[in-house]
Order: structure tokens, then sequence, then C-alpha cells
């Protein structure tokens, strides 16, 4: 009996290192701008007389470093190319509503990759979509202005989903006119 509750106790022990483990990562990537990622190898737990032994390798998978608007930066330190050309790109974006087929214009202003600049400008039909689309673009830009090209996919906007899907469907088309 004793024996059993060592061995579960081994299986808790290490659950509970491999859900530490998971934490910090998480931990780092959100509020880090160095990031390393741990892949864990192996863990092993093993029963011995005198307790539980976790024993666990890993290996560093990728390391990046991130500057505070979001732009990959160089083991130096340096700034990497930029992915996209500065510049203003405009694009029209469609999705598929109760309504049949809608559009919404987007234009993004880039700079290192950064959008400095964001506008959108309804192209709705129904009025149903015309009030969601107004809805989005209300509240869209926080989301969007300070942030990587990159790291940009919008999904529910002031209560406005389908909006987020058009707005998508133009920044894939901005990103591609804009490639360096």
């Amino acid at each position: 009996m004793e024996l059993k509750a060592k061995k579960n106790i081994g299986i808790i022990v290490g659950s509970i290192v491999v859900v530490m483990i998971s934490v910090a990562v998480y931990i780092l990537v959100k509020s880090s701008k160095k990031m390393e990622v741990v892949v864990l190898d192996h863990i092993d737990t093993t029963q011995t007389q005198a307790g539980v032994t976790i024993n666990a390798t890993s290996s560093v998978a990728t390391t990046e470093r991130v500057n505070s608007h979001g732009s990959m930066m160089g083991s130096g330190g340096g700034m990497m190319a930029p992915t996209y050309k500065n510049g203003t790109y405009t694009a029209v974006g469609s999705y598929n509503s109760p309504g049949g087929l809608e559009k919404i214009k987007v234009s993004l202003t880039l700079q290192n990759d950064t959008v400095v600049e964001a506008i959108t400008v309804g192209e709705a039909s129904s009025p149903t979509s015309k009030e969601y689309q107004a809805q989005f673009i209300s509240g869209f830009r926080p989301s969007v202005v300070g942030k990587n090209i990159t790291a940009i996919s919008l999904d529910v906007v002031s209560g406005s989903s389908l909006t987020s899907q058009g707005f998508n469907d133009a920044v894939l088309k901005i990103k591609t006119q804009a490639k360096g």
C-alpha cells in the first residue's frame, strides 16, 4: 500500500513539474522581451527507497529577441531587416454575412513591420452589416496600431466577428502588397 502511494505521489509531482514549466514558459512569452523556448525531451520518474526521483532533460529549441514594438532583433541586439516595405497600403477584404457578401476597405501604414496608422471604411450593403461595421470601426485601432503586422489577426471587435474576418482578409492582401 505504501509503495503504491509513493508511486502515485511521484506521478503527481511529475505532473506538477510539467505544469510549472509550462506556466513559466507562458509568463516568459507574455512578459519578456527575450524569449527562449525550452523543449522537454524526456521526463522520467523513478521510485527509490528514499522517495521519488524526477529526471528531466531539455533543450533550447529557439531563441528570439523582440523589441517593445514586437519587431524581431538579431542576436547582437540590432534590428533585423523588416519583412515588409514601409508605406501605406490599401486593400478591400470580404466576408460572408447572413445578408450576403460584404466588404470592408482597410488602409495600413507600416514602418519597420509595425502598423503606425490604420483606417477602415465600411462598404457594407445591408443595414445590419453597416451597423456591425460601424461598431468594428469604432473599436479596432487599439488592437492594430503599434503592433507588428505579422501578429495581427482580429477575432471579435466591439461585438463584430464577421467584420473582423473581412479585416483579416484585407490584412492578408496588404501583407502580399508590402512584401519586401
